[in-house]
């Protein structure tokens, strides 16, 4: 599963809720479907002839899929301080579909703690 995240650099995301996609190209799709919408927006007074440079990113990971992150101005803002918008595509693994019987913290432990580090885990036996 893939996650596309839209945020203003160092804050978290105003999205109520992250949406999520089987492939990591329909969450590049998804995030240049939103650029491209906030773009054409009537009220955005932003010179249209201008290239977006975003755009032109995201259509790269469209190409060649993979995860990352592509940042761009904030379509509609005219001042002088913009902190532009990240545009991210993150993979999200969930324990419970890697490994079906696991818990949480056997997996996590797992990916920390390889059995051929050959460091000793707690496996809840008592003597």
């Amino acid at each position: 599963m893939f996650q596309a995240i839209i945020n203003v650099p160092g804050y978290l995301s105003e999205q109520d809720e992250t949406p999520e996609f089987e492939t990591c190209e329909q969450a590049w799709a998804y995030l240049r479907d939103e650029r491209m919408r906030d773009l054409d927006d009537p009220m955005n007074d932003e010179d249209d002839d201008k290239p977006d440079y975003a755009l032109e990113e995201m259509e790269g990971y469209l190409s060649e899929p993979a995860v990352g992150t592509v940042y761009g101005t904030t379509p509609g803002y005219d001042g002088d301080h913009d902190l532009g918008l990240a545009y991210s595509v993150v993979e999200v693994i969930y324990a419970s579909k890697a490994r079906p019987g696991n818990t949480l913290l056997d997996w996590i432990s797992e990916a920390c703690c390889p059995p051929t580090l050959g460091i000793m885990r707690d496996t809840g036996a008592r003597s």
